[in-house]
């Protein structure tokens, strides 16, 4: 029998999509089979460098999210943890991501709340990738605390750090969700052409 990263492997290097849905079923079957040991194995590889397996998993498990809810959550836990201690804090924040595959309702609402916790976070990486994923999961009209997010989210725009106040700018503006007629300040936009390079999470300036 495989074990969860020799499907997971097996998995990126499928190239037929029928396929890929059979080994998605395999490794949720795999998880109900055995949660105690399934949740061990997934804790060992998660933040396996190039093997992607957060994205696999959940990709799976969001389809009996009644069940694996929790371990998402706790997910999200381990992923604020490990970037708060992490030399590149994007190389781990980045897994958030992965729990867009969630659409089931009221559960968006959990991951929502969590990350929520985190928006004023010290480390400004973990602020942006808190703005980043509010600023996705807002749209969903089923947020019962959308307004509150989203002046929140906007509080970001007037922060004591020029690159968050930049970086939160280029995500609510993609997004549309800048307050009516805003505009980054000159300064702002002085200071962004003269930083140069990459800002934060990957935005650059």
């Amino acid at each position: 029998m495989e074990n969860l990263r020799e499907k997971v492997v097996k998995f990126w290097e499928e190239e037929s999509e029928e396929n890929e849905k059979i080994i998605l079923a395999d490794i949720l079957g795999y998880a109900n089979s055995n949660p105690q040991s399934f949740t061990k194995e997934f804790d060992e590889i998660k933040f396996e460098e190039d093997l992607d397996a957060i994205s696999v998993v959940f990709e799976a498990l969001a389809k009996d999210i009644d069940n694996w809810g929790q371990l998402f959550i706790d997910t999200i836990d381990n992923i604020f943890a490990a970037a708060k201690v992490a030399r590149n804090p994007d190389d781990i924040l980045v897994y958030l991501m992965d729990c867009n595959w969630v659409a089931k309702n009221p559960f968006v609402q959990k991951i929502v709340d969590r990350i929520y916790k985190e928006l004023d976070a010290d480390n400004l990486h973990i602020q942006v990738a808190c703005i980043q994923e509010l600023s996705y999961y807002i749209k969903n009209s089923t947020i019962r605390n959308k307004n509150t997010i989203t002046d929140a989210l906007q509080s970001k725009l007037k922060g004591n750090d020029w690159k968050l106040r930049v970086v939160t700018f280029q995500i609510l503006k993609h997004e549309g969700l800048l307050p009516a007629g805003y505009q980054l300040s000159f300064m702002d936009k002085v200071r962004k052409i003269i930083g140069g390079g990459k800002l934060l999470s990957g935005y650059p300036l």
